[in-house]
């Protein structure tokens, strides 16, 4: 029902959709686009980085390196941006800019992604 659902809602929302909200964490709109549509890779995609993003946001936390940090958060950007995580994806800028209080911030913003994406999954 990912798709078939979302689709309707999608032209609905698409004004709320470009707000930092917290209920914008995945743009579901980017994301057709980038699958073509494909409800099944939309899962997938929204799977593998749900995992991805658990998985660097804690080593981003964890690193003892301002560059172990900063090359982590370039790779979080990079996925984020690509399934629409575009609030991951600024925060994971911030982070390899070195900005004060970004790493908690990025955590937060992934948390909440990967909150929404289990919520679109279930």
């Amino acid at each position: 029902m990912l798709v078939g659902g979302v689709m309707a809602a999608r032209a609905a929302f698409a004004i709320v959709e470009q707000e930092e909200t917290p209920a914008r964490d995945i743009d579901l709109v980017h994301l057709a686009r980038q699958t073509g549509g494909d409800g099944e890779l939309e899962r997938e995609i929204l799977a593998l980085f749900r995992d991805q993003c658990a998985k660097l946001s804690g080593a981003i936390l964890s690193a003892s390196t301002e560059a172990a940090r900063r090359e982590l958060a370039h790779t979080l950007k990079g996925a984020a941006g690509a399934v629409g995580a575009f609030s991951v994806a600024r925060h994971a800028e911030r982070v390899e800019a070195a900005n004060e209080g970004a790493t908690i911030d990025l955590d937060q913003a992934s948390r909440r992604a990967t909150a929404r994406i289990d919520r679109l999954l279930a």
